[in-house]
């Protein structure tokens, strides 16, 4: 019976969270310590090491019982607007998909307090508030009558993403990885900007039809351009900030920071405007990691 459960959420796992998946992760996890090493100043040494791996995978499981949790919170929305989604499918079970949740959650709250309690403490805010969104997804579904809110879903979900990142900077802190500096903590909306950019371009469409998770279904798309390149500004900032001479530690650090915060910043425009005025070009959305709680609709209509 245990491996039967076992064999269905692996195979949820599979086609739900895809692989790009841990290395979204990895990166976001690298570019904190990274870029607390970088904020710390010149003479700062960014120094990975087992902690890094040890926060990544926190992390990313954080992540895959979140992607867990959001499938089971959306059922009733998947049962008319995703049928083919694993769970409305029947695939596997709620039971089996909570579970497996849960199991995640637990292991990631292992390894984080191995790094310290400040590292366990922080990622239990994130995961708390991941399962906080759940009465207040469907309080707000009950409120506008089921009907599709786009931007108030992400404004709902987004604060994960800062807690998220305070685990990172903070945790890189407490075990060395990099050194304790309140100026690391002007990365958070470094960040958040990087990533609500992606966000709002990946579910932006310049013409018919409107996905009802998209931005541009209840926005004009105008307008979701112009977010989608003032969103841009922060991560350029960083990107610049990166590339200014430091010691050799700071560089490397500041390298990494620049890819991971404004690497996207040039591509914004091609995901705003595509040949067939998709938010994302079917590579793209493979090809650049997605913060999988934020995935309402997901960035195509596959399943992926």
């Amino acid at each position: 019976m245990a491996a039967e459960a076992a064999r269905r959420v692996a195979w949820f796992l599979r086609e739900r969270v895809p692989a790009h998946h841990g290395l979204y992760g990895v990166v976001w996890s690298v570019a904190g310590e990274a870029g607390s090493a970088l904020a710390a100043g010149p003479a700062a040494r960014w120094r990975p090491g087992v902690d890094t791996a040890v926060r990544a995978s926190a992390l990313t499981l954080t992540l895959v019982g979140m992607r867990m949790l959001d499938d089971v919170k959306d059922l009733a929305h998947d049962r008319v607007h995703e049928p083919d989604r694993p769970l409305v499918r029947g695939d596997v079970s709620t039971s089996e998909l909570l579970s497996a949740a849960a199991g995640c959650g637990v292991a990631a709250l292992a390894l984080a307090r191995s790094l310290g309690p400040v590292s366990a403490r922080r990622l239990a805010v994130a995961q708390a508030y991941g399962i906080v969104l759940w009465p207040l997804d469907r309080a707000v579904r009950t409120h506008r009558r089921g009907r599709p809110s786009p931007v108030l879903d992400s404004a709902l979900a987004y604060p994960t993403q800062v807690w998220g990142s305070l685990f990172l900077l903070e945790s890189a802190g407490e075990t060395g990885a990099a050194p304790r500096s309140r100026r690391a903590f002007a990365l958070v909306p470094v960040f958040a900007s990087a990533f609500l950019q992606f966000e709002v371009a990946r579910k932006t469409r310049s013409t018919p039809p409107q996905g009802a998770g998209d931005y541009s279904s209840v926005v004009p798309w105008r307008a979701c351009a112009t977010a989608i390149v003032a969103l841009g500004f922060p991560g350029s900032l960083g990107t610049v900030e990166a590339q200014r001479p430091t010691a050799p530690g700071g560089l490397v650090a500041g390298r990494v920071v620049g890819a991971a915060a404004g690497g996207g910043v040039g591509d914004a425009p091609r995901h705003a405007f595509g040949t067939e005025g998709r938010a994302v070009d079917r590579a793209s959305a493979r090809a650049v990691p997605v913060p999988p709680h934020c995935r309402r609709d997901g960035p195509e209509r596959d399943g992926t």
